[in-house]
């Protein structure tokens, strides 16, 4: 099993709409600084935009260091009248290299959507499992890699009901139930 960070951090641009109760982060109610609604190719369309958050949680490796390819990513959240999407991250650590032009790649390696499941305005707790990343045989190296799991909290521009939740992340290793 891996080790989730207990506390998140959040894109510098999004600290104000998001709040933490707990172990509990919610996305707030009503945006902060609002943006006018977007004008779609088709003038007479007004596209309300989305109202979301993203909070970065590192993952860190468990003590007997096992590498693993197949994970279950689960979630205790709440998708309220919103969304919620966790994306697994694989960034690898580069040596120096005077060629490098500085780029930095980043790989997403398994995804949970709360769109997948039935809509709940209540916590619920659901996984998404299998093969971590772009093939079967990936593994889990944190010699040569960092991971993070990046949760997305959205809502609509003008919400009604209550805002989407996450309370608790895990990563292990894939059971077959």
């Amino acid at each position: 099993m891996y080790a989730v960070g207990s506390v998140g951090t959040v894109d510098p641009a999004d600290v104000g709409n998001v709040v933490f109760a707990g172990s509990v982060a919610q996305l707030k109610l009503g945006r902060v600084g609002g943006t006018e609604p977007a004008q779609a190719d088709n003038p007479d369309v007004i596209l309300i935009p989305d109202f979301s958050a993203t909070i970065r949680y590192e993952v860190t490796p468990d003590s007997d260091g096992a590498e693993l390819g197949a994970l279950m990513l689960v979630l205790r959240f709440s998708p309220g009248n919103g969304r919620v999407v966790a994306t697994l991250t694989e960034v690898p650590i580069l040596l120096f290299d005077p060629h490098d032009p500085g780029t930095v790649t980043e790989t997403a390696l398994l995804q949970f959507d709360s769109a997948e499941f039935d809509g709940s305005a209540g916590f619920q707790t659901k996984l998404v499992g299998g093969p971590a990343g772009p093939t079967p045989d990936h593994v889990l190296d944190f010699t040569n890699n960092v991971y993070y799991i990046a949760v997305v909290l959205t809502l609509p521009e003008f919400p009604t009901g209550q805002p989407p939740a996450v309370s608790a992340i895990q990563l292990a290793p894939w059971q077959q139930f």
